[in-house]
């Protein structure tokens, strides 16, 4: 169990590769390149602190519960073992594999099955019938004597149905350590970037330099923040030298991640991006309010998050209250569940929030621009007496109106009047006020 980024899924298609590796090793029909991949996984086992490959072979398979809920649903004949049937045969050239086969082949051999991604099935009657056909699938298996190792990986958020309890032993992961964050860094950019030594030498300079900034470290928690952070300075050469930009440039990068995924709530990110992104940067700014006073009490409740969508939805033309209530549930639960920014979190008191503060900053920085760009609210000390805020609010008006060749951070423009920002370079109007 993990949140959001922290390797569920990675690590789960690693455990199912060192299965293999084993199951095969020692074969004497194997070609070059599969030999080179047990090797291969052999050494990163080793690298890990581990033996080397399982001495206990098993049979190993990965299932994708969000693919499977999306396929099967609710049909009433749907089963797992059906489901893994129907994904071997995929795979095969040969004659279709029933489910009675591998009922067969579960009761004389050793199996190892990965079932990922249970929080992606949010849907509650399917989620429900899913949970229920996992219990069935290991109380048959148990009853059977069959020797069946089972993984399920799920976020905590969302999780209260405490599967099968006397099967399931709970593990939670850890958030990295920043010396941990730096090595995994590097170790991806190596991965993914074979070869190009350059970008690789200037990703691990910028992840370095990041581990040594308070407000950089808290990005760098996560093996998908560290992974993003790789991403971002592999396209722009560098960590942004700005806090906006930096924070801003996180944001796009995970919602993207969020809707490529196969999964329930994709289309909705798709067709709803704008209205997502509101309803973060509304929220953060009542939340930078609120912490004005205590920050440990910088928490939304779920009613309230759910009155700010309603609100949002009205504003755009929809009716929450009755034609579009399907839709402001569907916002609300992808707004908590697939998106990183904004999770649930208890400090003291239960609620929802940004888990790193710097983005809730970055969205009420925001809202108050959308609202007041242009109409003399500036600095935003004025309104909130929030320096951090302010911070980001002044990098989001500078790149919004300068095009000079010399960024915010290190001199260029900043705001004259509201309408009319001034270039440092040149002490003039700005060249897109110019233009």
């Amino acid at each position: 169990m993990g949140g959001p980024g922290n390797g569920k899924t990675t690590m789960s298609k690693f455990l199912i590769q060192v299965y293999r590796a084993a199951l095969l090793a020692g074969a004497d029909n194997l070609g070059a390149e599969h030999q080179n991949a047990i090797e291969a996984t052999t050494t990163r086992l080793r690298d890990l602190g581990r033996d080397g490959l399982p001495k206990f072979r098993r049979w190993p398979i990965r299932i994708d519960l969000a693919e499977y809920a999306e396929e099967q649903g609710l049909k009433e004949d749907s089963t797992l073992l059906r489901w893994i049937a129907h994904k071997v045969t995929q795979r095969l050239n040969a004659a279709r594999v029933t489910a009675s086969a591998l009922d067969s082949w579960m009761k004389r051999w050793p199996w190892f099955l990965v079932l990922d991604g249970l929080d992606e099935v949010t849907e509650p009657r399917i989620r429900q019938r899913l949970i229920a056909q996992i219990n069935e699938f290991v109380d048959d298996a148990d009853g059977d004597n069959c020797d069946i190792l089972v993984v399920v990986t799920t976020r905590p958020t969302g999780y209260r149905e405490d599967i099968a309890p006397t099967y399931f032993e709970r593990i939670d992961l850890s958030r990295l350590a920043i010396s941990e964050a730096v090595a995994y860094g590097i170790h991806s950019a190596q991965v993914r970037l074979n070869g190009d030594n350059e970008k690789v030498e200037r990703i691990s300079r910028q992840l370095r330099k990041a581990a040594e900034n308070d407000s950089l470290r808290h990005l760098m928690q996560t093996p998908l923040q560290v992974l993003i952070m790789t991403i971002i300075v592999e396209g722009a050469g560098r960590l942004a030298p700005d806090r906006y930009s930096l924070f801003w440039g996180y944001y796009e990068t995970v919602f993207r991640r969020e809707r490529s995924k196969p999964t329930t709530h994709a289309r909705l990110l798709q067709d709803h991006s704008k209205t997502i992104l509101t309803l973060h940067q509304r929220v953060g700014f009542e939340l930078q309010v609120s912490s004005e006073s205590d920050v440990s009490t910088a928490l939304m409740a779920p009613a309230a998050l759910r009155q700010v969508a309603w609100k949002i939805l009205l504003d755009e033309g929809f009716q929450p209250a009755h034609g579009d209530s399907d839709l402001l549930d569907r916002i609300v639960t992808a707004a908590t569940h697939r998106l990183v920014l904004l999770t649930p979190i208890s400090r003291g008191q239960e609620g929802l929030g940004f888990d790193v503060r710097s983005l809730q900053e970055l969205m009420a920085a925001r809202f108050f621009d959308h609202r007041s760009y242009g109409r003399g609210h500036h600095p935003i000390e004025d309104r909130c007496g929030q320096p951090a805020l302010a911070q980001h609010l002044d990098l989001r008006r500078r790149a919004a109106v300068c095009r000079c060749s010399t960024p915010p951070a290190r001199g260029g423009c900043f705001p004259g009047r509201a309408d009319r920002p001034v270039c440092r370079s040149t002490s003039g109007p700005c060249v897109s006020d110019r233009a």
